[in-house]
């Protein structure tokens, strides 16, 4: 009987103990329903989340939508999905795919095969050959009841019907118009398809969940069966769904109103404003409005929706004035500009400027809030030109001109230069003068005394320098005799000198004479004993007496036609001169003309006519004296010359 009891008790202790292990098993088991029914209820509402949001992203592709922010969903860790926000459209949320769960495992078949998983279904979108947007299942269209595919978009609504013609009027009356046609039915909104899971199967409503539609066993696979990522960049937000289709919405570009000048635009009274103005991020529907303050008048003048112009007039008296533009685009932004105006100023520091014959630059000081033109007058193009122009709001800045060397003899020359607003209205005139560029002398002696003559006054404007046109305008220099000048040929850049003035007994070794002179003045060269060769000027009609007396240097002389009479003893002991020719027009030689030109070997006269007067003694102690040429035909002459008889030896014809 003991044994018995404890066998019972034995055998009642094991029965207890595998029920509490089944209570275990069956508690699991009831929990792990609860999570997949929970996460199965959670996967269709992200479902139908992201068919509803599919559908807004649809319609923001053909509607022109774009998207303003992107901002991601976090769970923990991971960006599970995404918020966008719409110009147009209200928000939506996506949730894209994540690795899913291992499926349950089926039920035992009669022949213990494993059952078989469930299944999410997979909606999307594709773009058929129509242009439209249609709903996807599992990678197939979605059909309606008669087998038609099911739109994710609306459709237009079509053209109302035309009216009929009225009847034609009794008696000649005119018929009543016909009646207006019917407005156009409203095109059908797209389809957004709901899912649902019931009794552990999924089911799918196209009616807005009047009619439902078994899709199979549910299980909460973990996928959301729709968006597979979500990516973006500067410009796009690209949806790529499970099926490989892209859906790229553009970013909104925040509108922004662009002016190259707003602030202290200078302008005059009356004056007529054309300011270009810019957009960034404008759409379609972006409208530009301005408004004027107090007299100022504005208007807008589009060129197209990114830019165009502000037309603004100054009130007449000025007055400084403000315009407001405003932007509004069809995406909701906005932006505002002021344009500030001002009284136009322009001023220079100085209105005239004289140089010197030297190239230059003259830099001009400039106050001006204008975008002025600078105008320089057709006969000053050629050495008078705009350096460098600069232009900004209100400033002070540098016009520079760029200035020719002014190197030839000649007078001064000026310019008038204009500063002209919008290219006709005078503001301001700068006159530039410049002086013929100065002459650089050989010997500093020279340029000392013709700057320091006081009577007559070379130096006319006391800058130090001797110019061209100061040189040209000279009629008389100073006495330079007993001088130590040395060299005076730049004495040719004083054309209106008539006479050679004087030199006598200075150190001259080399000069050149004027152009225009008439005579050379008697003794103007007397006792230079230096001065080497002499080239007469063409016009020179008189040399005068002694004018070349004791130039014991000179080797040559060149007398031009035109020389009608030669002084006494212009020549005299010139020792080194060796031949000279005298000019047909020579028609008097004083006495003693050639007087001890010891090394004279050759004299030729060019006139078949001896020259009327001839003084005594002209070749007088000219030991060396080998020839006298005379034309052919003229000997006979020239001989009979009482002058000439005691060189009637070394006479010969040409």
């Amino acid at each position: 009987m003991r044994n018995l009891k404890l066998l019972t008790s034995i055998a009642l202790f094991i029965v207890l103990s595998g029920c509490d292990v089944a209570f275990e098993d069956l508690n699991r088991r009831i929990d792990g329903l609860e999570d997949r029914i929970e996460a199965l209820e959670e996967l269709c509402a992200q479902i139908n989340t992201n068919i509803a949001s599919l559908q807004v992203l649809v319609n923001a592709v053909q509607g022109n939508d774009y998207i303003t922010s992107v901002t991601p969903i976090v769970e923990g860790e991971d960006t599970v999905g995404y918020t966008i926000t719409f110009t147009k459209s209200g928000p939506v949320t996506i949730y894209h795919g994540r690795n899913g769960e291992d499926g349950q495992d089926g039920k035992d078949g009669l022949n213990g095969q494993d059952g078989q998983d469930g299944h999410t279904p997979q909606i999307g979108v594709a773009q058929d050959t129509d242009g439209l947007w249609y709903w996807t299942l599992d990678g197939s269209w979605m059909l309606d009841g008669n087998g038609d595919k099911i739109p994710a978009q609306g459709r237009d609504g079509a053209d109302g019907a035309d009216g009929e013609d009225g009847a034609d009027g009794a008696n000649g009356t005119d018929g009543e118009d016909g009646a207006d046609g019917v407005n156009g039915a409203d095109g059908a909104d797209g389809v957004t398809p709901l899912l649902k899971i019931e009794e552990g199967y999924w089911y799918v409503s196209y009616d807005d969940g009047e009619t439902w539609t078994n899709l199979g066993e549910a299980q909460s696979d973990g996928e959301q069966s729709i968006f597979a990522d979500v990516t973006y960049d500067e410009d796009n937000v690209y949806f790529e769904l499970v099926g490989g289709e892209m859906l790229t919405v553009p970013k909104a570009v925040r509108l922004e109103l662009v002016f190259e000048e707003s602030s202290g635009i200078g302008c005059v009274a009356g004056e007529v404003i054309r300011l270009p103005y810019s957009l960034t991020g404008a759409d379609e529907g972006t409208v530009v409005e301005c408004i004027g303050k107090g007299d100022w008048e504005a208007e807008v003048e589009v060129t197209d929706i990114s830019s165009g112009y502000i037309v603004v007039t100054a009130p007449d008296p000025m007055t400084d004035g403000k315009v407001i533009v405003l932007a509004n685009s069809e995406a909701g932004f906005s932006d505002m500009k002021v344009l500030s105006f001002v009284q136009g100023v322009l001023s220079v520091a100085d209105d005239s400027y004289e140089l010197s014959g030297d190239a230059a630059i003259v830099e001009v000081e400039v106050t001006t809030n204008l975008d002025y033109t600078v105008h320089i007058p057709e006969d000053a193009a050629s050495w008078l030109s705009v350096a460098q122009e600069t232009k900004a709001a209100i400033r002070t800045e540098v016009l520079r001109f760029a200035v020719q060397e002014h190197s030839f003899s000649g007078q001064d020359r000026s310019a008038a230069v204009e500063l002209r607003y919008n290219d006709t209205l005078l503001m301001q005139t700068i006159l530039i003068v410049q002086h013929s560029k100065v002459i650089t002398f050989e010997d500093p002696l020279v340029k000392q005394m013709l700057v320091e003559s006081v009577n007559p006054l070379i130096d006319l404007n006391g800058d130090g320098e001797i110019s061209y046109e100061e040189a040209e305008q000279a009629t008389a220099i100073p006495d330079f005799g007993g001088s130590d000048i040395t060299s005076f040929n730049e004495f040719q850049y004083f054309a209106s000198m008539q006479e050679t003035g004087s030199f006598y007994h200075s150190s001259i070794a080399n000069i050149t004479l004027p152009a225009n002179i008439l005579a050379i003045n008697s003794s103007a060269f007397d006792g230079c004993p230096e001065l080497r060769d002499m080239v007469i000027p063409w016009k020179v009609k008189s040399i005068g007496d002694w004018a070349f007396n004791v130039c014991r240097s000179m080797e040559s002389v060149f007398i031009p036609e035109g020389v009608e009479t030669i002084g006494n003893g212009a020549f005299q002991m010139c020792d080194a001169l060796k031949e000279v020719v005298i000019p047909a027009s020579v028609i008097s030689l004083g006495y003693d003309v050639f007087n001890a030109c010891e090394n004279l070997e050759k004299v030729t006269f060019t006139s078949v006519e001896p020259p009327l007067e001839i003084g005594e003694g002209i070749f007088r102690n000219c030991s060396n004296l080998k020839e006298i040429i005379v034309p052919a035909g003229s000997l006979d002459v020239y001989k009979a010359m009482p002058e000439l008889i005691s060189y009637v030896d070394v006479m010969r014809e040409l």
